[in-house]
């Protein structure tokens, strides 16, 4: 099991976003991702769940923090490989869920 962070990105400053560059974080599982954000320091109402991955956005700051306890790069340059990993993700959110666990 392992834990994703992508690239950071400049998105400006927004009503909702109130840190103008950030990245998303996941994880093989939701259980996985929770416990890795309570690491971080992130609060559990921060998950966007209600999207096709779940993930937290997070600042340059946590995102070397979460870098450096283990977190790894998720797949960038290839669209469909990061399609791909993607939906994978997704599949065993989805399993995790159906298990119980999530």
């Amino acid at each position: 099991m392992s834990v994703y962070v992508d690239e950071l990105w400049e998105h400006g400053r927004t009503p909702r976003m109130p840190y103008p560059v950030s990245c998303h974080m996941t994880a093989d599982t939701k259980a996985e991702l929770m416990a890795f954000a309570r690491q971080l320091g992130l609060r559990p109402e921060w998950l966007h769940n209600s999207s096709a991955l779940g993930h937290f956005d997070i600042t340059p700051p946590k995102r070397a923090l979460a870098k450096r306890l283990g977190a790894l790069d998720m797949p960038s340059g290839d669209v469909h490989e990061k399609v791909a990993f993607m939906q994978r993700i997704r599949e065993q959110w989805a399993q995790e869920a159906l298990d119980g666990n999530g």
